[in-house]
């Protein structure tokens, strides 16, 4: 079996590549139509130049460290049906 050359220097690139742009939303126009489109920007306006603050409403479980909610006990006895004796 011959023996292969190494290359002098790997084919990796130093410099991540360029993340795609973010959506704009005359890019949702063949899905949603301008009417829509319309709309959306006549309720977003009073909206322009504003901050908004993402807010996650997640329930809390046991594993998220970060919440203050006390996690619920689930009771280990089997369930009874209603009006079952």
């Amino acid at each position: 079996m011959p023996v292969r050359e190494r290359r002098e220097k790997p084919r990796i690139s130093e410099t991540p590549p360029v993340p795609p742009p973010p959506p704009n939303l005359d890019d949702y126009e063949p899905i949603i139509g301008r009417a829509e489109l319309g709309e959306i920007r006549y309720l977003t306006a009073a909206l322009k130049g504003k901050t908004v603050k993402m807010v996650n409403s997640t329930r809390c479980t046991e594993v998220s460290t970060t919440c203050r909610a006390k996690p619920r006990r689930f009771s280990s006895r089997p369930t009874r049906k209603i009006g079952s004796a």
